[in-house]
């Protein structure tokens, strides 16, 4: 009777201690992904490296918190954060978002120097900047929107048709002053 006892007692525990930390985990990560949309990046950081502490078998985490890094654009911890999530568990996804942060920081130079032009809200050297093959290659490149983040308050976004923007973001979303060029 004791050992049945003693068993049940484990089987309980076990069950609270997952239940608790599949609870965990969630309130993480929804936690993580409001400090995105808030574009609060070092906050969302924490909150998806401890989702990773919790469970470091869940793809989207890694995913998550490399997009947090990119959002402070630091690329680089993007990159690293998804290498090793791949150790992890070799999700295809996290290759494939590797691949384009990798990408991005080739492109940083380009980035740099349109921010550059956006900056002095230079219409026509911005449109000739967009002639070049520099910017044509990397709004080529662009899969989806590229948000690079210029300081805590600007941002360069360029979008696959080519177009660009150079302002303030609010949830994720042109906001406030910006200078668009198609």
């Amino acid at each position: 009777i004791l050992l049945i006892a003693a068993a049940a007692v484990l089987t309980v525990a076990k069950t609270v201690k997952a239940d608790s930390l599949r609870k965990a985990f969630a309130e993480q990560m929804s936690l993580g992904e409001r400090y995105l949309l808030e574009q609060n990046y070092e906050e969302a950081v924490i909150a998806f490296q401890m989702a990773i502490e919790i469970d470091p078998k869940n793809a989207d985490s890694y995913l998550k918190l490399s997009e947090a890094y990119a959002g402070t654009g630091d690329y680089e911890n993007a990159v690293s954060a998804l290498e090793n999530g791949y150790g992890q568990i070799q999700d295809d996804r996290l290759m494939k978002a590797m691949e384009k942060y990798e990408r991005l920081l080739k492109q940083i130079p380009v980035l740099e120097h349109l921010e550059e032009v956006m900056a002095q809200s230079d219409r026509d050297g911005v449109w000739e900047f967009q002639k070049g093959d520099e910017y044509q290659d990397l709004a080529d490149s662009a899969e989806e929107v590229i948000v690079y983040p210029v300081d805590g308050k600007m941002y360069l976004l360029i979008y696959p048709c080519g177009h660009c923007y150079y302002g303030t973001m609010e949830d994720g979303k042109r906001s406030g002053y910006g200078i668009w060029a198609a």
